[in-house]
């Protein structure tokens, strides 16, 4: 493996999905808030009216997340992903939240845009990748990861039990917006640096890509469209995060103040290092940043933090975690998952960093004057609401 070996990009290609619908909408052929319905009727029966594409591009739609429904029916076919199969299993759930009500990570959206997409242009999701998105960026090796069926060094490892083996390669194809796109790390970074400085986009809609969300009772989150936000050590920055397909993992972090890209791409899952990390670890290196400095402000009340919460993230189920306080520390307890408590610094501005990653954070937010909800923060990197 090499710099100029294509991977699997995984959730990575979300910021490419993201990147394609606003040029396709610059050029007059689609809107971003044209109701799913309108270009794919057949969801009308059971999907709301307002799930819009910008609503999938921000994971603010409620739908829930096809990549957790029937996977054991999903492998006992054997085949491609097809969008039947999608709709499929996503009409039998029930939606998360109405939309636009809070935010939770769903690729089913991103499958929706690409369908939407097609239907609206006509053509393929390779054709649209190649022709619309590839070659006006000249990324020579991104493509759907289908067409890399055949191709060398493109198969992922497990190591379970210290000896690498060879995991499924391919074993789930037909995959579209959310996560079926390869590519070199090369072509991950120039696209991150040409979408901010060339003309694929028109001026000022890049702009809109990375402003945070606002949802419904006015909490800003802190993921615009296809793209996570965030800052490290001072460091304005936005990207993304991709896993698991074939055992590949994947992270791109742009500071575009800095004009700095950091692309890490695994063809392992059960590498000693996660891909993030390694991620701003070259960051910290990049950018000469200084030990993280947790010190806590002087006086806070922490009664106001204090209670229990629950979130969508990233999960099929709502998370559910408790906030607790005594004379000695402030504590983020999770009451589902593995059960873990982390020891909150608080840094002021309802910003708290973690005792255990100092380069990670919670912010709390308020509305009314009454603390609703928090979003977590990865290496300085948006993660989870």
């Amino acid at each position: 493996m090499s710099v100029s070996t294509p991977l699997r990009l995984a959730s990575v290609s979300k910021v490419m999905t993201a990147a394609l619908a606003l040029r396709l909408e610059s050029s007059g052929i689609i809107s971003l808030d044209t109701p799913i319905v309108a270009l794919v009727p057949e969801v009308e029966e059971w999907l709301h009216p307002g799930v819009t594409m910008r609503r999938c591009l921000n994971h603010t739609t409620g739908i829930p997340d096809y990549v957790d429904a029937d996977n054991d029916r999903f492998m006992r076919t054997r085949g491609p992903l097809t969008d039947e199969f999608v709709l499929d299993e996503v009409a039998k759930k029930p939606p998360w939240f109405e939309p636009g009500a809070a935010w939770g990570y769903s690729s089913t959206g991103f499958y929706l845009v690409a369908l939407a997409l097609r239907r609206a242009t006509g053509l393929s999701w390779d054709a649209l990748i190649r022709d619309s998105l590839a070659a006006p960026l000249a990324l020579e090796s991104l493509r759907e990861c289908d067409d890399y069926i055949g191709h060398d060094r493109l198969q992922g490892y497990e190591t379970g039990d210290g000896t690498p083996v060879d995991a499924v390669l391919y074993a789930v194809t037909g995959i579209k917006g959310d996560g079926g796109l390869c590519a070199t790390a090369g072509d991950v970074a120039a696209f991150a640096r040409k979408l901010e400085r060339e003309s694929y986009l028109e001026p000022g809609v890049f702009d809109r890509m990375v402003t945070p969300t606002v949802l419904a009772n006015g909490t800003p989150v802190d993921y615009g469209l296809g793209a996570r936000l965030g800052s490290l050590g001072g460091h304005r920055l936005w990207g993304h995060t991709g896993s698991v397909i074939d055992a590949y993992v994947a992270t791109v972090l742009r500071f575009p103040d800095d004009d700095v890209t950091v692309v890490v791409l695994l063809n392992t899952i059960d590498a000693r290092t996660d891909a993030l990390v390694i991620a701003w670890q070259l960051a910290e290196v990049a950018l000469e940043l200084p030990a993280a400095d947790l010190r806590p402000v002087a006086a806070l009340d922490r009664a106001p933090f204090v209670g229990d919460y629950i979130g969508w993230g990233e999960g099929t189920e709502p998370s559910r975690s408790r906030v607790a306080a005594s004379a000695e520390e402030i504590r983020l307890e999770r009451l589902d998952g593995d059960s873990s408590v982390v020891r909150l610094i608080p840094l002021g501005a309802e910003s708290f960093g973690r005792a255990d990653w100092p380069r990670d954070r919670i912010q709390f937010h308020a509305a009314a004057g009454v603390v609703t909800s928090y979003s977590e923060y990865y290496a300085g990197l948006f993660a989870t609401y």
